[in-house]
């Protein structure tokens, strides 16, 4: 019988000699989790506010980051409303700055934010498309004033939209005078559609007597417009521009002037383009989805029109730098549509260029650069 092993060793497990990085139960740590980078949120601010805007009411929602537990409230859409509606700003966020966030939604937003900039407060004002996709990537399934107004705040914190700037009121009351204008030419067009529908003569008396009256009333809003421009040194200075490249009238220069956005929110004349929706998509994947470029159109319809019959009136003058840039598309086997889109987005950078430059459109501009001499 061979040696009686003892009890105390009997259970003792052999001891290896691996290195210390290999033992079962090493002393190194495990790596470090990267870390979660902190949430946007706008320097000196202590959370978002997210408002949905109504015709008679308004929905807000406070959030000081996506985690808390956001704080709601409803207010009424007149100066009472307003004034609680700063109460309550002071009181969730503790007398600290916050940044406030509506959708563009006309008349109704434009009172609001115009209110609460000037009361001090870093307001921004965003296109509702933007909110809509937005809850969209959330796969939300509930949509009314509260969740949108949540969900608005959710994207103030996320994305940090820029600040929102007021018009000038000479801007102001030029561009409500050429929306205006835009409403009498639809109802002009109806009217006369109207009367070539109508058999009975005395139903065509009516209709021909509203139609008589709606282009006097257009005639004295085309004359407004030229009186607040006359009225303002700088805009008359800036109409006097766009007349000067090819194909854009004064009445064009007006409308132009009323519906651009002051240039200094755009580093590039691309930004203004994209702006109008007059940048190209493409529609490209693989090797078997190959489809047409086309205008994007995600941007100011009201805009991207105004440029659509001076790109018109140029493809018919047949003379001309932007004829001949048209034509050279046209030889390489461009459809006329593409050649229209990219006139008109030409148009674009030619007005963007010529206001921040102040400085005319010049035909012979790229000869004369070509022959300047060279800076040191």
């Amino acid at each position: 019988m061979g040696p009686k092993v003892s009890g105390q060793y009997h259970h003792r497990r052999p001891t290896l000699n691996l290195p210390h990085a290999m033992t079962r139960r090493s002393r190194i740590k495990p790596a470090a989790k990267p870390l979660i980078a902190p949430e946007p949120c706008l320097p000196g601010t202590a959370g978002a506010v997210g408002i949905d805007v109504s015709k008679a009411t308004f929905h807000a929602c406070y959030r000081a980051d996506s985690k808390a537990r956001p704080k709601a409230g409803v207010f009424t859409a007149d100066p009472v409303g307003h004034a609680k509606f700063l109460t309550w700003l002071d009181r969730v966020g503790t007398h600290q700055s916050l940044h406030l966030c509506l959708e563009e939604t006309g008349c109704y937003g434009r009172a609001l934010a115009s209110f609460l900039h000037q009361a001090g407060h870093h307001v921004s004002v965003v296109n509702a498309a933007l909110i809509k996709n937005y809850g969209r990537s959330l796969n939300l399934r509930t949509k009314n004033d509260r969740v949108d107004a949540q969900l608005i705040a959710g994207y103030t914190l996320e994305r940090i939209p820029a600040r929102w700037q007021p018009l000038e009121p000479q801007h102001q009351a030029l561009r409500d005078a050429a929306r205006r204008r835009q409403q009498l030419m639809g109802l002009l067009l109806q009217e006369k559609n109207h009367l070539e529908a109508s058999p009975s003569p005395a139903i065509r008396q009516s209709i021909q007597q509203t139609i008589d009256a709606l282009q006097a009333q257009r005639a004295d809003i085309e004359a407004h417009m030229k009186a607040l421009i006359a009225a303002d040194p700088q805009l008359e200075h800036n109409a006097a521009l766009l007349v000067s490249i090819p194909g854009i009238g004064f009445l064009t220069a007006m409308l132009l002037l009323a519906e651009l956005p002051p240039l200094d929110s755009f580093t590039t004349a691309r930004q203004l383009s994209a702006y109008a929706g007059l940048t190209p998509r493409e529609h490209q994947s693989g090797t078997s989805v190959n489809g047409r470029t086309r205008l994007c159109k995600q941007g100011r319809s009201g805009l991207r029109t105004l440029f659509f019959m001076p790109a018109l009136s140029l493809m018919g003058r047949k003379t001309g730098p932007l004829y001949h840039f048209a034509e050279r598309l046209l030889k390489a086997a461009k459809r006329p549509a593409c050649v229209m889109g990219a006139l008109m987005r030409k148009l674009s950078t030619l007005v963007f260029a010529i206001l921040r430059s102040g400085k005319p459109f010049d035909p012979n501009y790229s000869r004369t650069m070509a022959l300047s001499p060279a800076v040191p």
